[in-house]
């Protein structure tokens, strides 16, 4: 009996961590500032408790907790070796950590004589094994959460996951009726949104700007920023069109292409270019192996144009004669074509991820360490980068937080492992992403089941955005349940 509740009550905490999927800096609030953190958490200490009491823990495979051992190992080795041979410890100041400070000052009035480069090498120490305990719990954990849930009935986890996918669209969709009012210069909307948003966002507390009261010009929904709003979407869009396949909900239709002209008012390239992205997988996969849900595939994608063609027009003022064909093209220069090249952020990212692959490149075994690569990634900039604005503004707070409190963000995923952990670390991480995309195709279970295309579409969109940003949890959440599509008993409902 007890056994049904903390499982209900493990369902509800799922839930509660796919609807906080966008408040990722939620000010005044301890521990972290991203509030999936804390369902999660409760979560996963409750499946833990949970198979104690039971003795279910043998329903782990021991390859998937193998794994997680070995990466959280190779994680803490690649740390400690990355502490041992830090050279910039002179540059470090000790004062601009609070717990550090008071750490020395007990140690002083207590006698104790050690000297403070050894007390900052066992405080980032354990300051890092914590933080690389909780990182490898809060991730690939989370996807074994999942799997413990859902291994017998892969059918009613995505079922369950989509629900709280569905709630999640209808939320973004609410608050960005009023953010869209914003955009078109409605000063009631945008009165409302400066009350609204720092109830929820730790506004201007990165970087001194990030993320700002309002996002000029572009739509971010709940996000800290519009390109965040694109990779949940990468998520989001799978699980909406598995929905839309199996209903004639004209509401739902509605619903849907509401979001995707969210999608679109984005002007996010990153949004843009996974969207347009897994329609393509989505048509050529159904195509293979659903050839029955043609005339779905195609109110689908009629959908996305007719979702386009609104959120291109919308802002246009009245009586202007500007051609669909010319906006069109503005709108695909501005939000596709502009990857590449010198246009808006590009200059920026690309000074960072090349940065931080170098240092990569110069440490292959091991990496440098979690949390210690933003020093090292400062001998990577020249003169030229420097002129960057916003390079500036990341290596101006860095040298007034410290280089072990403020640095670069993470704008690539995999070069960021590989500057950490190591080629070993970054075939490691991506590996379970790997493992289960082969064993779908081994297992041929694509055929006429449009769920699991659907969640391998989701898992290579969310794999793409690893080169625009870090990861983001919805990943793991796709994770969990193609473990259970390879390893779980499938039952009809």
């Amino acid at each position: 009996m007890l056994h049904k509740k903390l499982i209900k009550i493990q369902l509800y905490l799922l839930f509660l961590t796919i609807m906080f999927l966008p408040f990722m800096v939620v000010p005044n609030i301890p521990f972290s500032q991203s509030l999936i953190t804390y369902p999660l958490m409760l979560g996963i200490m409750v499946f833990l408790w949970d198979m104690k009491r039971e003795h279910t823990f043998h329903t782990i495979p021991r390859l998937y907790i193998g794994f997680i051992s070995v990466f959280f190992i190779w994680s803490v080795i690649c740390m400690m070796h990355g502490i041992y041979m830090y050279p910039f410890y002179t540059t470090v100041n000790m004062g601009q950590s609070d717990k550090l400070t008071a750490l020395i000052l007990w140690l002083s009035s207590h006698q104790i004589d050690i000297h403070q480069e050894i007390i900052l090498k066992i405080w980032l120490l354990l300051r890092f094994i914590k933080d690389i305990f909780f990182n490898v719990l809060l991730t690939f954990g989370g996807s074994l959460w999942i799997y413990s849930l859902y291994h017998e009935n892969w059918k009613r986890g995505f079922v369950d996951v989509r629900n709280g996918m569905l709630g999640l669209t209808i939320l973004l969709c609410l608050y960005s009726i009023i953010e869209i009012g914003y955009l078109m210069g409605n000063d009631t909307a945008t009165y409302i949104l400066k009350i609204i948003n720092p109830l929820y966002m730790d506004i201007q507390g990165d970087h001194g700007w990030w993320p700002p009261l309002l996002w000029n010009g572009q739509l971010r929904s709940l996000f800290p920023e519009p390109s965040f709003f694109g990779i949940v979407a990468a998520v989001i869009v799978p699980f909406v069109c598995s929905f839309l396949l199996k209903t004639n909900d004209i509401k739902a239709y509605i619903m849907y292409i509401l979001y995707i002209i969210m999608l679109f008012l984005t002007r996010a390239r990153t949004a843009t270019g996974l969207f347009l992205g897994e329609m393509g997988l989505l048509t050529l996969s159904f195509f293979v192996y659903c050839q029955g849900y043609g005339k779905r595939i195609l109110s689908i994608l009629t959908c996305g144009i007719i979702a386009f063609l609104i959120s291109v027009t919308m802002f246009l003022p009245s009586g202007n004669n500007t051609k669909m064909l010319e906006i069109s093209e503005s709108y695909t220069k501005n939000s596709i074509i502009s990857v590449y090249g010198n246009q808006r952020s590009n200059i920026a990212r690309r000074v960072n991820v090349m940065a931080t692959t170098l240092v990569g490149i110069e440490h292959p075994i091991f990496g440098v360490g979690k949390g210690l690569k933003d020093a090292y990634l400062v001998q990577h900039l020249s003169d030229e980068a420097l002129k960057n604005y916003e390079v500036q503004l990341w290596f101006r707070m860095m040298e007034e937080k410290g280089i072990l409190k403020s640095g670069f963000p993470t704008l690539n995923k995999l070069s960021t492992v590989l500057a950490e952990s190591g080629v070993i670390g970054c075939i490691l991480y991506v590996l379970p992403f790997l493992y289960v995309i082969i064993k779908v195709f081994k297992k041929s279970v694509l055929k006429h089941n449009p769920e699991i295309i659907c969640l391998i579409i989701a898992l290579i969109g969310s794999m793409v955005a690893f080169f625009s940003n870090a990861e983001f949890w919805s990943i793991y959440i796709v994770l969990g349940l193609l473990l259970c599509v390879i390893d779980g008993e499938s039952h009809e409902m």
